[in-house]
């Protein structure tokens, strides 16, 4: 292949994946990404924080990747699962959906990721 991988796909990254919270604060790692022009995506996830969310949405508007969420971290995290069988545990996962599709809305982005839960054969 002698032309660029840019003609054929967009390259992109997992913000939290590439950059784990613990160890690098999200809006720097952000930064640090969307002025990196080899990507043409980005995956993030939740911002907590009202001001960080809204300089996060005028940063990717500016920007020339494509965005896309991953509601997993907050489903994983407190063990939510949109298919449990507990009615009160399920409804529980559908709200932290339903903000989920509300804040990637918000932040521009085109797609949505999430993880359903672990398989249980029995049920």
């Amino acid at each position: 292949m002698t032309e660029s991988i840019h003609k054929y796909f967009k390259v992109g990254t997992i913000q939290w994946m590439s950059f784990p919270p613990a160890r690098h604060a999200p809006m720097d790692s952000l930064k640090r990404l969307l002025a990196d022009d080899y990507f043409d995506a980005i995956e993030l996830t939740h911002y907590p924080d009202e001001a960080e969310r809204k300089k996060a949405k005028e940063m990717l508007a500016a920007s020339h990747v494509t965005v896309c969420y991953g509601a997993q971290p907050r489903l994983l995290g407190p063990k939510l699962n949109p298919n449990d069988l507990d009615e009160e545990k399920r409804l529980a996962a559908e709200n932290v959906l339903l903000d989920s599709v509300k804040e990637a809305d918000y932040l521009g982005a085109k797609g949505i990721a999430f993880l359903a839960g672990k398989w249980a054969p029995e049920t």
